[in-house]
């Protein structure tokens, strides 16, 4: 804080004890009630120092994906249907019609008590954006759009999985103001991976990733000056590390981690981030 920096710390990135993943990990009751015991008491000890506290990061990850075996897809939806576990139902109350049905014996067990805690009332939204879910057109038929394959030749970025789609940057926090009316959205997660290499002279000319900041924040500039209610938005990552299932293959950070060394080396995306954040804008 004395350095005017502000501490959002997560609360959960998908670091679930053996202890309670033995009682059922995420299927539990008794972890949710873990969870919100543990929650309550770092906001006891921490709040004299840090205001905003992030709580699950990626929930469809740590809990669809983590149980993968157990996963009930529910078809199709852009924001509102996809989004029925988990924003839907915390900013709406309830738990919509197809997703219950959809899910059949896999659904949900709730009180009208437990659904109160679930939609209680929340400071801001979170949302983590690295691509399009999906690109839809109208339809007679249900649930009123279909889906667009993406073309073979549709630009990605060097992960696998991501396909180069910056308007989501702008329609992504949109649809969380005009369908919930969110007072305050943050950008909890976005970034890209490149192949960054050390080059002669030293440095790591990363010119995908600053084309990439630069179409993505061009969109989250547009909808700031539509009146969306963005409060800020965090970069993945400061600097390399180990990216889950893709180890220390993908690269994401603004500083080049020599994993043998530990040396880091800001790269070329690092002095451009720099001045955009001072500026507040993207030119």
């Amino acid at each position: 804080m004395a350095a005017g920096i502000a501490p959002f710390p997560t609360l959960y990135h998908w670091d679930l004890s053996q202890a309670l993943q033995d009682k059922g990990g995420w299927q539990s009751r008794d972890t949710a009630k873990a969870f919100g015991d543990y929650a309550g008491y770092m906001a006891e000890k921490l709040s004299d120092r840090v205001r905003y506290f992030f709580t699950l990061n990626e929930f469809r990850n740590c809990t669809d994906t983590g149980y993968r075996g157990l996963e009930v897809k529910v078809g199709g939806g852009v924001v509102r249907l996809e989004n029925a576990p988990f924003l839907t139902v915390m900013l709406e109350g309830k738990y919509t019609d197809a997703y219950l049905k959809g899910a059949g014996s896999a659904a949900p067990k709730f009180t009208p008590e437990e659904l109160k805690i679930i939609a209680e009332p929340i400071d801001f939204v979170g949302i983590n954006v690295y691509k399009p879910g999906m690109y839809v057109l109208a339809s007679d038929k249900d649930p009123g759009y279909r889906e667009v394959p993406y073309n073979k030749s549709h630009p990605k970025m060097f992960s696998s999985w991501h396909v180069f789609g910056p308007e989501a940057l702008y329609w992504g926090p949109k649809f969380v103001q005009s369908l919930w009316k969110a007072k305050a959205i943050y950008i909890t997660e976005n970034g890209c991976a490149a192949a960054d290499e050390l080059a002669e002279d030293g440095n790591v000319y990363d010119t995908d990733r600053i084309m990439f900041l630069r179409a993505y924040l061009r969109q989250l500039q547009r909808a700031t000056a539509d009146g969306v209610p963005v409060k800020g938005y965090f970069l993945w990552s400061t600097m390399d590390n180990f990216e889950w299932i893709n180890g220390y293959g993908d690269r994401f950070g603004l500083v080049y981690a020599a994993f043998t060394t530990q040396k880091r080396t800001p790269k070329l995306s690092a002095a451009w981030f720099r001045k955009a954040a001072a500026r507040n804008a993207v030119v």
